[in-house]
Formats: structure tokens, sequence, C-alpha cells
């Protein structure tokens, strides 16, 4: 992206990265998963971890087909963590 003023050119960068949506996660799902680390594919919880790496690798495992981007890392945490 280029942008003139004056008589000085500025040059953006523009990187775009991929919109992933995150998923509802019910009360029971939040129980649950409190204070861990979560694998989502295709909007549902696959797989958890202590590490966002130790849920990714259980995933990929579980969906060796999928694309590193197609697995979405979502820490879920304790309730005493969330402001409301």
């Amino acid at each position: 992206m280029f942008i003139t003023i004056g008589m000085a050119m500025i040059t953006w960068n523009v990187i775009t990265m991929p919109v992933i949506e995150v998923p509802q996660i019910s009360l029971e799902e939040q129980r649950k998963y409190a204070g861990r680390h979560a694998a989502i594919v295709e909007g549902r919880i696959v797989s958890s971890g202590d590490t966002a790496r130790e849920a990714f690798q259980k995933a990929k495992e579980l969906f060796p087909e999928k694309k590193t981007d197609e697995i979405g890392l979502l820490y879920i945490p304790r309730e005493e963590m969330m402001i409301l």
C-alpha cells in the first residue's frame, strides 16, 4: 500500500491473517477445560493439554490430514481468572 503525502511517499506492508472463528464453548466445557489449552478442529474442542504445544500435538495425532492452520488453539481460563 502506498500513500503520498505532499512530496513524501509512505509505504506500509499489509499482512493479512486468516480469520478464525472462536467456537461457542458451553459452561460444561468451560468447567471441564478450565486452566487448560484446547485444540479446536471444525468448531469443536478435540483435545486439551497443559500447554498449547501439547494440545496441538494431540489434535495433530487425531487429525493428521489437517493443515497446521486448520487447528485452532484456545486457552480456557480458570473461573477465578475471568473478569466479568
